[in-house]
């Protein structure tokens, strides 16, 4: 149990259902604001571990030094980095240079992949997806098998190529409510996304 300095509020959580069956021994990302929902309220960190079955809670390096960039006064940011750190809830993934090219190069697929479907939908706007979101994109693509991620900006993470395998929503005493989704990465839709994309992509090529 964590000691809870930041949010003494009272809050509702509300699990979809068969929610942690779904989720079950798959490593399991957390976005930067998932980890703050954690961080700030105990009481609902300790009913998500409880309810864990056996999932490793995998942080990536650039979400930690996200969570971490807006903390300045020295008592946030120990309790911030002795949460983030600690080894017996999370695991930061490991990543040598090789890997870190290929992710970085995955990521400006998505981005491109991310365009071209929404163009086809008639949005002209631009990718949303953050960054570091499009390499959280990227990293759950290499362990799709066996991994899902929750964010709280499901928006910009694309269907179909992410799919959303169930909800957490947590309701404020004010009566607001945040909602977090959970959400897999699906291969033979980026694969087809993916087949559309060098379409348009060689015929450009070739004009």
């Amino acid at each position: 149990m964590r000691k809870n300095v930041i949010n003494k509020h009272r809050m509702k959580y509300f699990f979809s259902e068969n929610l942690f069956e779904k989720i079950g021994k798959n490593h399991l990302f957390l976005d930067n604001d998932f980890l703050g929902i954690l961080f700030k309220n105990s009481d609902f960190f300790d009913l998500f571990l409880s309810n864990l079955q056996s999932a490793s809670l995998l942080i990536e390096p650039f979400t930690s030094f996200e969570f971490l960039r807006d903390n300045y006064k020295p008592e946030i940011m120990a309790e911030t980095e002795e949460f983030l750190f600690n080894k017996e809830f999370f695991t930061e993934t490991i990543r040598n240079q090789e890997f870190f090219l290929n992710m970085q190069k995955n990521a400006l697929l998505l981005s491109k992949i991310f365009v071209h479907q929404k163009q086809k939908k008639g949005i002209k706007e631009k990718v949303n997806a953050s960054f570091v979101d499009l390499i959280i994109g990227a990293t759950l693509m290499c362990y799709y098998q066996n991994a899902l991620l929750i964010t709280g900006n499901n928006k910009d993470f694309l269907p179909p190529i992410f799919k959303l395998q169930g909800l957490i929503s947590i309701q404020h005493d004010s009566g607001s409510i945040e909602s977090y989704s959970i959400l897999s990465f699906d291969k033979n839709e980026f694969d087809g996304c993916y087949t559309q994309w060098r379409k348009i992509f060689h015929k450009a090529e070739a004009i």
